[in-house]
């Protein structure tokens, strides 16, 4: 297993958390927008679950530390999506040439208005990206890029959170993948949910992308 902190957008100085198992097929690239950061035990459990799955994750970052401490304030680089998915296009792209990932089907994981992002990416390049999954996410705000998706995409949303479930359905209704899917998790509201759970998120993110990334072109 490779496990080593890698630098992303240098001009920046961004890092990312790297973990490459032996014989890995694909990776996860979880992308932290804002309000965490990767060093959040709650997505180091996700990560390790993917792992033990046999794909590679990437735990990153797209805030400086600067920015995360305005942000906290104003809330200005939050909903600022064009940025942010440039950024995470740049990441993709580095991935790509990275000797211990290049081979590797990337698969891409936020929440929040990181959903937004993340889909905004596979958008933006659809040739790179296999899976898509969304937790309690805002993906409307990916708008006008959702009916170019093509990757094969799921939202998990707590079935608390009525607001979420609408905006998560009309992102669902609006791109075009015929490998979509809406999971509700009962009783979980937002970020908050019993360790149970958050445990039934990290399994659906997990089968998912194990199912998708591990597949060829010809599967999909």
């Amino acid at each position: 297993m490779i496990k080593k902190e890698i630098d992303l957008l240098s001009t920046l100085g961004l890092k990312g958390d790297l973990i490459v198992p032996y014989g890995a097929k694909g990776i996860v690239i979880i992308a932290h927008s804002s309000g965490s950061s990767r060093h959040n035990d709650r997505h180091k459990t996700l990560a390790a679950h993917l792992n033990l799955k046999g794909l590679a994750t990437l735990h990153l970052d797209l805030l400086t530390q600067e920015e995360e401490r305005i942000d906290n304030l104003t809330r200005e680089f939050q909903f600022n999506i064009s940025l942010l998915t440039e950024r995470l296009v740049e990441v993709i792209r580095a991935v790509q040439l990275q000797e211990d990932t290049k081979d590797l089907n990337i698969g891409l994981f936020s929440f929040n208005t990181g959903s937004a992002v993340v889909l905004t990416a596979a958008a933006a390049i659809p040739d790179a990206i296999k899976a898509v999954v969304s937790r309690s996410g805002r993906p409307e705000l990916a708008d006008i890029s959702l009916p170019d998706i093509y990757a094969a995409t799921l939202f998990i949303v707590g079935e608390k959170d009525t607001l979420l479930m609408q905006l998560n359905q009309f992102a669902y209704d609006a791109i075009k993948t015929l490998h979509k899917q809406m999971h509700i998790v009962p009783e979980m509201s937002d970020f908050v949910g019993e360790p149970y759970q958050l445990k039934l998120v990290d399994q659906l993110a997990g089968q998912w992308f194990a199912n998708y990334l591990a597949a060829g072109d010809d599967d999909l």
